[in-house]
């Protein structure tokens, strides 16, 4: 009881200063406008899995919170790509370590969880899991290899063309709306957003063509460099690499349903029967054009 009216007349008396002890936290304590990596603490626990419906509701919020670092790592490679920070770089670094380890986390904490008695939907959710996850987790090796490509460059004090830094930029662009997309499609199991992963999927291996020719094209000219088109057309290769992975992820959310051999051919079947994927496929072949953007 002491304790209990300690506590209420501290609060009491400290409540009109509530600001002045939060201005003197900060000026303790200040913030740091550097970016670094925030861990969550892990939610997997083998004690989860004799109740297996909880584990699997574990499972998906782990993999959820892998899919964030995904998208924190994407977002710090686009903003190196417009203006070079040592800082951002290391932290996709740090980002790929952490999910190399959850990945392996995750990938022996659903082993241990297909075990167990599961139901037919459960059994498919963690299966989905385990092919999902590896797909986030290539997605982070090619977030570092990008970063990695980016500082190498700022090293070398080389600088892209106009144009070629455009068309970076556009790629990029188009490669973090994907990114968003699939984490989204992904933490709100939502198939509508999963459906245009496909299509601008597609685009971006187009964009990445045209970057490779317009490259060829510069090369000609004598307009650019043979390392700086060679870090273009890896960081371009490397963009489409990750929208394949994000395509993969769309494609086992909107086939979860069907057998898994005929998973690829489900999405084949959505692509040439359905309307919606040519419109969204000629939305995204005029927002990412590259002719538009050299016109412009």
């Amino acid at each position: 009881m002491i304790h209990s009216v300690f506590n209420i007349v501290a609060t009491v008396v400290l409540l009109p200063a509530s600001r002045l002890l939060v201005k003197l936290a900060y000026f303790t304590i200040p913030q740091s406008g550097d970016e670094t990596l925030e861990i969550s603490e892990r939610v997997l626990d083998e004690r989860f899995l004799e109740n297996p419906a909880f584990a699997v509701a574990q499972c998906k919020n782990a993999v959820c919170d892998m899919a964030q670092l995904i998208l924190k790592a994407m977002n710090l490679c686009v903003s190196v790509q417009e203006k070079y920070d040592e800082n951002a770089v290391q932290t996709v670094m740090e980002i790929e370590q952490e999910v190399d380890a959850r990945e392996d986390e995750l990938s022996s904490y659903l082993a241990k969880l297909s075990a167990k008695p599961l139901s037919e939907q459960d059994s498919k959710t963690i299966s989905q899991f385990g092919r999902c996850i590896t797909d986030f987790e290539r997605i982070s090796d090619y977030t570092k290899g990008i970063a990695f490509a980016q500082k190498k460059l700022h090293k070398s004090k080389e600088k892209f063309s106009r144009k070629a830094a455009a068309e970076a930029g556009l790629i990029y662009e188009a490669a973090l709306e994907i990114v968003e997309c699939t984490v989204s499609g992904f933490i709100h199991g939502d198939e509508e957003m999963a459906f245009r992963i496909d299509p601008l999927a597609d685009v971006i291996s187009l964009v990445k063509k045209d970057i490779r020719k317009n490259h060829g094209k510069r090369l000609e000219k004598g307009k650019c460099s043979v390392e700086l088109g060679m870090a273009l057309t890896d960081m371009a290769t490397s963009l489409e690499r990750i929208a394949k992975h994000c395509s993969n992820i769309a494609e086992e959310q909107m086939a979860s349903g069907t057998d898994r051999h005929a998973l690829h051919q489900y999405a084949r079947d959505v692509k040439e029967s359905n309307g919606l994927y040519k419109e969204l496929l000629e939305e995204y072949t005029e927002k990412y054009s590259l002719k538009k953007l050299e016109e412009t």
